[in-house]
């Protein structure tokens, strides 16, 4: 686990790594260990989104407010990707707006409508309706998100199994 999260940080381009370095590790963590379990054959490793989305805005203080949300999904895009998943600085865009929800849920055209006033200040991540559906079925294929009967809900914990 200290190598994933080590990899992490050297791929993030920032001067003070402390804070980070902090939230990542409370944030990433061993689950059960094959060792420990007779019929397990890989390692869990847990990914806590609720606590990685509220220990951010802290580890990030120091970044000026305008380079803060750019680096934001540059480094959901880096640790989602260190994870196995593929997902896009789009992908993350939304997954950082829905990320107050907690465990309501949000009907996919209401958020459209409320990233549509976003993507007016932020040009790089504009989707069209039709890549913003594919999106979000990306996001729940990857099981991110929750997204049954067009209602969309965040994941808190991520559950990944990994042969060491």
């Amino acid at each position: 686990m200290k190598e994933l999260i080590q990899t992490i940080l050297d791929r993030i381009e920032i001067e003070k790594k402390e804070k980070l370095t902090r939230l990542l590790n409370k944030c990433i963590k061993i689950g059960i260990d094959a060792d420990k379990l007779e019929h397990a054959t890989a390692d869990q490793v847990i990914f806590k989104m609720e606590t990685f989305f509220r220990g951010l805005p802290g580890a990030l203080n120091e970044i000026p407010k305008g380079e803060r949300q750019a680096l934001t999904f540059k480094i959901m895009e880096i640790i989602f990707e260190e994870l196995g998943l593929e997902v896009d600085k789009d992908e993350c865009f939304i997954l950082y707006h829905i990320r107050d929800l907690g465990k309501f849920r949000v009907k996919e055209t209401k958020l459209f409508d409320e990233l549509t006033i976003e993507w007016k200040t932020h040009k790089d991540y504009v989707l069209d309706s039709q890549d913003y559906s594919y999106a979000l079925k990306n996001l729940m294929r990857s099981k991110l998100i929750d997204y049954r009967k067009r209602n969309i809900a965040l994941k808190q914990t991520l559950t990944f199994c990994y042969k060491f």
